[in-house]
């Protein structure tokens, strides 16, 4: 038996029409860094579209999403243009536009970002 990810919790979430309330499924799969209503709604949208309009696999969304986001916008973008004939053309206009879900830094990116470079501690001596 497979454990439960929270790629299968969002897909039990869709299948609801509501948005996520846990704050591990807004965490991994962006709304946590949705500005506005519209935003969450339309990131729901695309999650929709993905798992129910095409069929991507919870399993295949877990896997996109323990790569980063930036892979996992990637991938998402990857199957919304490949399948752009089952995607509502303003949803897909709107993923272009909100980079500010996928590009924020990852963890360890902001961990390597607040560490001084060796070169530069070594200039400060």
């Amino acid at each position: 038996m497979t454990q439960k990810t929270t790629a299968d919790d969002l897909l039990s979430v869709l299948a609801l029409d509501e948005l996520p309330t846990d704050t591990k499924i807004q965490k991994d799969y962006g709304f946590d860094r949705c500005h506005t209503a519209s935003d969450m709604s339309n990131l729901l949208g695309v999650y929709k579209t993905l798992l129910v309009n095409i069929g991507v696999k919870p399993k295949t969304l877990d896997e996109w999403m323990k790569q980063g986001k930036k892979d996992l916008a990637a991938n998402i973008r990857e199957k919304l243009e490949l399948k752009s004939h089952r995607v509502h053309k303003p949803l897909l206009l709107w993923f272009y536009q909100a980079k500010h879900i996928w590009n924020a830094p990852e963890p360890q990116e902001k961990a390597a970002a607040a560490e001084p470079s060796t070169a530069q501690a070594k200039s400060e001596d």
